[in-house]
């Protein structure tokens, strides 16, 4: 009996070691890194700081995650520069965007 036990605990240890080593093998190969969150690649490049979130948040009246030159009126920027600071031309600025916009104004 003594060595049944033994045995099975020989077997769940294996088991554990298995658990550990994969978990970490998967956690490294799908890492996620700190960014904005809007879902265009998370990486550390992307990466916001608090308070220019805070600053998009403001005026992200919407409350949809991506700021129009509507939403902005209040900034006092041009329609030229909104145009220029949405680099992906889709009408509306991400948190990347605004955040690389007021480094500029």
């Amino acid at each position: 009996m003594a060595k049944r036990i033994e045995y099975f605990s020989k077997i769940q240890l294996l088991l554990l070691a298995i658990l550990i080593f994969f978990s970490i093998f998967i956690g490294t190969i799908f890492a996620r890194g700190y960014g904005s969150g809007d879902g265009n690649g998370q990486n550390y490049s992307d990466y916001v700081p608090m308070e220019k979130i805070r600053i998009f948040e403001s005026y992200d009246i919407n409350r949809d995650g991506y700021l129009i030159f509507e939403e902005l009126i209040t900034m006092k920027i041009t329609n030229s520069l909104f145009n220029q600071m949405d680099l992906d031309d889709n009408g509306r600025l991400s948190r990347n965007e605004f955040a690389k916009m007021l480094d500029v104004i």
